[in-house]
């Protein structure tokens, strides 16, 4: 957070010279060090604001690695009302000095300083135009001329309050990718198998039942695209059917084109599997670790009773109380035990060991193309429409629900209700349920996606939103009040939208979302249905994510999915 310092720029991009607007790499590599976790964040291109950067901070004894909290903006005088305006002026004039930017975001940061007593004074700062740009793309140099043309662009808009700030970024998917992975397909085998209920309370297998259940975030990939896999954002159902959506491109991989499909018997069904074979993977070996962990701390408290049992028939009351307690926790880790094992039976079963063919949960019936820039609103329209299996789903299916439940530990779960809601006396509908099923029962309307209803542990406006993926699990964040302007770049050229855009939540949380979310719906915390996940934005590993970028649900559901699906309901029960 630093006054800029002078070495060497490299205003071409091949040729370095001398640019008193440089800074130094310290400053480059660590000023954004913690924007979405205790990481390197982005690395700093410039930035116009005039905070001094400290690397370390000092507070009494004890010395600490600076981190960089990003926060969202939901209110501005001018801004509130231009920020569409400014946003296609800024990516004009970007255009036109040929930077390469793959985001136009609005933001906040907050840190903590050093102050005369041993108390971290802490600063936030003015609200930022937040430029990422390619990796490598852009010099200093070329960023400082296209922030001063940016500034004089507020001027004229008699805005003089914001800084603007570059930083590399690329913009992609969040699919999860492992080409190294290969299916082996046993055609026309087949094996019924129905999934499972959520869990309505912390249960033994609760941590490796979870990608089995009918809750939403299901693992999918296409039967033959196995090695990418995303999540099943929500339900719906047509009369006696039932879909499912997710984003077209976790299904359909860049190299098939983006031709609009849409299924018509008797062409050959494009099916869909629960769990990617990394999945699948990751999911036979969640079951041998959860017993093998078992099995040794049953080890352990068996040898505790012998000991606590012995003294306890000398007469020692103390040990005779202890022998009760070690009982109780060894007939729990036996009744879990016997829960995995029951379970594993039940998989083997379905036979999914023997064919990803066993996984088949449904088939593709409606994936328009990808396009971006859609009026009104300018969103990106990412989706696909599975028609599934209701023979898989019906006995335990629950409806549109979120499963809150973080296995056997109340204490995290009790954390993520502590983290939506953090400051005592703040505004908050937010009700963990008896069962911790969250049931979405209506969509967050475009008024409400740019407004706070709650306060942060700081005090700050916000409107949290939460999403479950297969990867990152349940994670909160801040939803921005501003939407963003978002640019990919491929062989054939770009790709411009409009996101909402999610950030982390804090320091200590890590990213909002990472490779394998896409396609989740993300939730509101009033039980309402907020957004579709699509695309990150992070630095050279896009496994973590700066940025998460999403597409409203009041547009997806009222002004795509339903036209094309007259009578769809969004809010059931059973099927």
């Amino acid at each position: 957070m630093s006054q800029q310092e002078s070495t060497n720029a490299n205003p071409s991009g091949n040729t370095f010279s001398e640019s008193k607007h440089e800074i130094s790499r310290l400053e480059r590599d660590c000023y954004y060090f913690g924007v979405s976790g205790r990481r390197p964040g982005p690395k700093l291109v410039y930035r116009t604001s005039t905070d001094v950067f400290r690397n370390r901070v000092v507070v009494g004894q004890f010395t600490y690695i600076c981190e960089m909290q990003l926060l969202p903006v939901y209110g501005h005088d001018k801004l509130s009302k231009l920020w569409n305006t400014i946003l296609e002026e800024t990516v004009k004039l970007l255009d036109k000095r040929e930077i390469k930017f793959t985001s136009i975001d609005l933001a906040r940061f907050r840190w903590s300083e050093e102050d005369r007593v041993p108390i971290t004074n802490t600063v936030t700062s003015r609200v930022t135009i937040w430029i990422g740009v390619l990796p490598g793309s852009t010099t200093t140099e070329a960023a400082f001329h296209s922030s001063q043309g940016i500034l004089e662009l507020l001027k004229q808009h008699e805005i003089d309050d914001l800084d603007v700030a570059f930083r590399e970024s690329v913009v992609r998917p969040l699919v999860m990718s492992d080409q190294r992975l290969e299916a082996i397909f046993y055609q026309n085998v087949r094996c019924s198998f129905e999934l499972f209920a959520p869990v309505y309370e912390p249960h033994h297998h609760q941590n490796v039942i979870d990608w089995a259940t009918t809750s939403l975030s299901l693992p999918i990939a296409g039967l033959n695209t196995l090695h990418i896999q995303g999540s099943l954002g929500f339900y719906f159902r047509v009369g006696s059917d039932l879909y499912g959506v997710t984003a077209r491109h976790v299904l359909f991989p860049q190299e098939e084109g983006n031709m609009p499909y849409k299924h018509v018997a008797p062409a050959p069904e494009r099916e869909v599997v629960l769990m990617s074979e990394r999945a699948y993977e990751d999911f036979l070996t969640s079951i041998r670790n959860k017993k093998s962990g078992l099995t040794d701390t049953l080890e352990i408290e068996q040898g505790r009773a012998t000991k606590q049992r012995a003294q306890a028939e000398t007469g020692d009351e103390r040990a005779a109380i202890a022998l009760q307690s070690i009982e109780a926790e060894i007939e729990r880790k036996n009744k879990a035990i016997e829960a995995l094992d029951a379970f594993r039976a039940k998989i083997r079963d379905f036979r999914w060991w023997l064919s990803v063919d066993m996984r088949v949960i449904g088939h593709v019936v409606w994936a328009p193309p990808i396009s971006g820039n859609n009026p009104p609103y300018g969103y990106t329209q990412d989706l696909c429409v599975i028609k599934l299996d209701k023979s898989k789903f019906a006995a335990n299916f629950r409806g549109n629900v979120i499963d809150l439940c973080h296995g056997h530990n109340l204490e995290r779960t009790i954390n993520f209700w502590r983290r939506i809601h953090p400051r005592h006396g703040a505004p908050s509908n937010f009700e963990l349920p008896i069962d911790y099923l969250y049931k979405l029962q209506r969509v967050l309307t475009p008024a409400q996606l740019k407004q706070p209803n709650t306060q942060d542990s700081k005090g700050d406006p916000v409107r949290f939103v939460f999403q479950k993926g297969h990867t990152t699990g349940l994670m909160i964040g801040p939803l921005n009040g501003f939407e963003s302007h978002v640019r990919r770049y491929s062989l054939l050229g770009s790709f411009d939208s409009i996101e909402a855009a999610v950030y982390a939540y804090d320091n200590e949380s890590g990213s909002f979302s990472q490779c394998g979310d896409s396609g989740t719906v993300i939730a509101g915390d009033e039980q309402e249905f907020g957004l579709q996940l699509t695309s990150g934005a992070g630095s050279g590993n896009i496994e973590l994510t700066d940025i998460t970028y999403c597409t409203p649900m009041f547009w997806l559901w009222n002004h795509v999915i339903k036209p094309e699906f007259p009578g769809a309901e969004l809010y059931f029960d059973a099927i």
